[in-house]
């Protein structure tokens, strides 16, 4: 078969597979790189050109088409940055003051002294160092629960729950800072302390540097507790009657509990230890007991 043949007979072959896609060409005589060049032909007979064939549409797609989703991929993947990124922000720049905030008012409600050891007005010791509550200053008059609820402008609360034993012995109120102080004693003059007043002009209590501050909660308010108190010092000069100083000692049974909720400030105190049989988590349940 000379060369003119040759190409007639392709000719002829690849007409077949236009109008036969699928025709089979073995068996033709065709050198290698003709059955390479029958082969593509054949692959490309067998292509869907139609108006609903993918090639198609791809090659309709403009040219930018591609760039264009990775482009919108890109600026989907920066938008996410940036909102994760200003969320990040928003929760440095927010939401750690805001905490750090809540935080300080409610460590405010006990300062700690910069020392251990306070100067004072100058105290003639007793026998017994160990202080009695003093709620309130003794010019305030002895009143009834219902002449200082009468008195306050906020809604004056009792505690429900006591030890055995206790019961209310006074009441107070100081007009100057619209406070309320409740004192329960038992028989043995071992008392339990309520104070109550506004939040926003409550008094503070100042605390030793070491004191222990341990958080917890009084119906679901942040609360804080610390053991310990102020106890007099020997005389600054020796020979003299009384104290001008006063020591810190984290060792006294003194019991404090500390929290604000609908505005009022609350505080539970008492002189009875917890190796007294009254307890941290006692002290917390007739806290709870507010009504």
């Amino acid at each position: 078969m000379n060369e003119q043949d040759k190409a007639a007979r392709f000719s002829a072959q690849v007409d077949q597979l236009l109008q036969t896609p699928a025709h089979s060409m073995a068996g033709d005589p065709f050198t290698d790189d003709d059955q390479a060049l029958l082969t593509l032909a054949s692959e490309m007979a067998a292509l869907d050109f139609s108006a609903q064939s993918r090639f198609l549409r791809q090659a309709r797609q403009p040219k930018g088409a591609n760039k264009m989703s990775h482009s919108r991929n890109g600026r989907r993947a920066l938008v996410g940055l940036a909102l994760a990124v200003m969320l990040l922000l928003f929760a440095v720049v927010v939401i750690s003051p805001v905490r750090a905030f809540a935080q300080e008012l409610l460590q405010s409600l006990f300062v700690r002294h910069d020392s251990n050891t306070m100067t004072t007005e100058p105290y003639d010791p007793v026998a017994d160092p160990t202080p009695t509550p003093i709620p309130a200053p003794e010019s305030l008059p002895d009143l009834s629960v219902a002449d200082a609820a009468a008195l306050a402008s906020f809604a004056v609360k009792e505690l429900t729950h006591l030890p055995d034993g206790y019961r209310l012995s006074s009441v107070y109120y100081d007009e100057a800072r619209d406070k309320v102080t409740f004192l329960y004693l038992n028989d043995a003059y071992l008392g339990i302390v309520l104070h109550q007043e506004p939040a926003e002009t409550a008094e503070t209590w100042t605390i030793g540097p070491d004191a222990v501050i341990e958080p917890v909660m009084i119906n679901g308010a942040a609360a804080e507790y610390v053991q310990g108190a102020w106890q007099w010092g020997e005389p600054t000069v020796p020979g003299a009657i009384g104290s001008t100083e006063v020591v810190w000692q984290n060792n006294d049974p003194h019991q404090q509990l500390r929290w604000t909720q609908d505005g009022i400030a609350y505080t539970v105190s008492t002189t009875v230890g917890q190796d007294q049989g009254l307890t941290q988590a006692d002290l917390i349940a007739i806290a709870e007991s507010l009504e």
